[in-house]
């Protein structure tokens, strides 16, 4: 139980440093928080308060997890939402012109 406890901080504090921006700080707070409790339970060999305090940050890294991914779906439904609306705008040519410019100038003689 030592090997996955020490495991699993050094994996969740991998992800924190990776995603540190995209993590709200109530989560880092209670993150490292766990780790401290399961640094304390490894270190006074208390099988019964080690396993309860990996569960909490499991559970809390299950949460960072949530958090990311969520973040990620907003970032890119707001990226999807924004070239929708470049798109629905009138198109330009890379002179600048727009199609009806073009068509009214291909018109004239």
């Amino acid at each position: 139980m030592k090997n996955e406890g020490e495991s699993l901080i050094y994996n969740t504090e991998k992800q924190i440093r990776e995603n540190d921006a995209k993590l709200p700080q109530d989560i880092k707070d209670r993150i490292r928080a766990d780790i401290t409790s399961v640094n304390e339970a490894i270190s006074s060999n208390n099988k019964e308060n080690l396993k309860t305090n990996l569960e909490k940050l499991r559970n809390s890294a299950m949460e960072m997890g949530r958090s990311i991914y969520q973040n990620a779906s907003q970032s890119q439904s707001q990226d999807q939402s924004q070239s929708q609306s470049q798109d629905s705008g009138s198109s330009q040519s890379q002179d600048g012109q727009t199609h009806e410019q073009k068509k009214e100038e291909d018109k004239k003689p």
